[in-house]
């Protein structure tokens, strides 16, 4: 596999704006690329044939400077946005699940080699829903995995508990995946957005529906 350029110009058929880190998701925070600033942070905002309209894409870029032949900005990755699930009575940020989803790697419950997470709604309360591609296979004390990771999430912010005490959330949900799955999904975005395969990254929180759909018809298993 070849290694991801440190820099590179978007080329595709999709139109690409771009929302600045500090803005909110506005229509009138959306900019061109010749409104770009060399130092500055953005996400891209994808509009793809394939239906996707000003699509907020989790990646932050930092434009470097212009191509000379054509003006276009020169990008290289900075990160992601610390995205999260947010409740009525909490926050969830990316930190807290992977706290959780550390909590429960461990060899007699499952090793986690990937994992994503939805706000799960197929039963009242809702909760935090966890998609993990593991390693090997479950182990012993997997019955458990739930409430350890309960027990982790509440160590991030002691209101979880009270809204499971008061009826407003459940034990969090985990679901495995086929092994593969996320291999597979970084292709299948790839050729949705016509991007570089090693620009696609896995959203620490799912929210698309089309791609919680996606998902979900790759479960194995759920504990």
């Amino acid at each position: 596999m070849s290694a991801i350029p440190e820099t590179f110009v978007l080329e595709t058929a999709d139109v690409i704006e771009f929302l600045d880190t500090s803005e909110a998701l506005a229509h009138d925070n959306i900019l061109q690329a010749w409104d770009l600033q060399p130092g500055k942070c953005y996400q891209p905002v994808a509009t793809t044939q394939d239906g996707l309209w000003r699509y907020l894409i989790d990646d932050i870029i930092q434009v470097t400077g212009f191509d000379p032949r054509n003006g276009s900005p020169v990008f290289k990755f900075y990160g992601r946005k610390n995205l999260a699930i947010r409740f009525p009575y909490a926050a969830i940020t990316e930190a807290h699940l992977v706290t959780v989803v550390r909590a429960i790697n461990r060899e007699d419950i499952v090793n986690v080699q990937e994992f994503t997470a939805v706000v799960d709604q197929r039963e009242f309360p809702q909760t935090v829903g966890f998609f993990l591609e593991i390693v090997g296979d479950i182990g012993r004390t997997a019955k458990l995995a739930r409430q350890i990771a309960f027990e982790a999430l509440v160590a991030t912010n002691e209101e979880h508990q009270l809204a499971f005490d008061t009826g407003r959330l459940r034990l969090p949900t985990i679901r495995i995946v086929e092994s593969g799955t996320f291999a597979e999904y970084r292709l299948w975005r790839a050729e949705c957005m016509k991007a570089g395969i090693g620009q696609i990254k896995v959203p620490v929180v799912l929210s698309d529906q089309g791609q919680q759909e996606w998902i979900m018809e790759r479960v194995v298993t759920e504990l």
